[in-house]
């Protein structure tokens, strides 16, 4: 029984690297939001006195939309976690609140999407999604690294949690919910 326990940790464990290194495949370069292009949507916005929504409707259920509310609540309170641990010099939470949101999320996902919710998403819609959950991992895996008393280290994790928003906006940007 030990045994089987064992080499059902190993599968998990191999299915989550292929998991990191299929998003890092797929959905790193879609996620890379140039800052001229999140600043004209946000001129595009908030430029102009005549707004219309042209952004793209996934057409969920309020249940399916419930399910994706919550995930990004996930994903915000992971952020304002981070930012917290980072005032309070607290490693731990650092990592633990980076994990929340990263690889560990999917196996979450799985159990409460429905094959209608996905049927729904886009590609891109995923690989934003992935890559996301991606950068969570690789700034977990960073700041395992650093010494955070270290004010350059603070400045690479704001550096990194800043290039990990640029795929909230650039989703939001482009999908209604």
């Amino acid at each position: 029984m030990q045994a089987s326990q064992k080499t059902i940790q190993k599968v998990s464990i191999m299915i989550r690297i292929i998991i990191v290194f299929t998003t890092l495949f797929l959905a790193y370069p879609i996620a890379l939001a140039d800052d001229s292009k999140v600043q004209a949507t946000f001129d595009q916005i908030y430029g102009s006195s005549n707004i219309k929504d042209n952004r793209i409707s996934l057409g969920f259920s309020e249940e399916e939309r419930t399910i994706l509310l919550s995930e990004m609540r996930v994903i915000l309170t992971s952020i304002q976690q981070i930012l917290a641990a980072t005032a309070a010099n607290d490693k731990d939470l650092l990592l633990r609140s980076a994990e929340h949101s990263g690889a560990s999320l999917v196996s979450v996902l799985e159990k409460v999407r429905s094959k209608s919710y996905n049927d729904k998403t886009t590609l891109a819609f995923e690989k934003i999604g992935a890559a996301s959950r991606m950068r969570f991992d690789q700034f977990r895996i960073a700041v395992s690294k650093m010494d955070i008393s270290n004010s350059d280290n603070l400045r690479e994790i704001n550096s990194m949690i800043s290039k990990l928003m640029k795929n909230c906006l650039v989703c939001h940007a482009v999908y209604r919910y």
